[in-house]
């Protein structure tokens, strides 16, 4: 048998360098790959509740009124409305101390993707939509919310803000829904944008 005395081949010391060197640069670069992840993800954040925000002002131009009815035909100050509406995918973020979910939620997509409160169709005031093409998760995996109660006809022109809402990075709703106003507190790291 021939042996081959010039083949060249990586030492283990080199070896070793290369995984050395390789960790280092892995250690440096992860964070600011994480950080750019984040930042991206609170950009996304703040672009979908501006888009549902305009879809909900669409809804009102449109409609000259407000999505917070539990029936559309029925648009009475004594009819059934809603202080809040969420998206229909994602889980349910945890909330802060002091902050309660309305309890009185519908589904926004039945209002901005879809008629299903059976809004008028016709006339000078008619819901012409869809004003979104789904309402989807936060890019945490949780609901967006709007609190509507201060679209609602006994609060519409008084000071109680309406906002979309996202719980944000920690996934903990921190905004009070309700406000009185006209200022509004936005809690911890949630992602809001006013309607009014």
């Amino acid at each position: 048998m021939k042996m081959l005395k010039n083949k060249k081949g990586f030492t283990l010391i080199e070896i070793i360098v290369i995984l050395a060197v390789v960790a280092i640069l892995a250690a440096v670069l992860t964070p600011m790959m994480l950080s750019s992840i984040g930042d991206a993800k609170i950009t996304a954040a703040e672009a979908d509740v501006q888009t549902i925000t305009n879809a909900v002002l669409a809804f009102n131009k449109d409609m000259k009124d407000w999505p917070v009815w539990a029936v559309g035909t029925a648009r009475q100050s004594s009819d059934t409305k809603y202080d809040g509406l969420h998206s229909n995918e994602g889980d349910t973020p945890a909330v802060g101390t002091g902050v309660t979910i309305p309890v009185s939620i519908d589904y926004m997509a039945d209002h901005l993707v879809t008629n299903v409160q059976a809004y008028p169709t016709s006339g000078k005031s008619k819901w012409s939509g869809p004003y979104l093409e789904r309402v989807r998760q936060d890019p945490w995996g949780d609901k967006y919310y709007i609190d509507v109660k201060g679209l609602q006809p006994a609060n519409i022109s008084g000071f109680m803000p309406a906002f979309v809402v996202s719980a944000g990075p920690n996934k903990e709703l921190e905004t009070v829904f309700g406000q009185t106003g006209p200022s509004i507190t936005i809690g911890g790291d949630d992602i809001l944008f006013r309607i009014k």
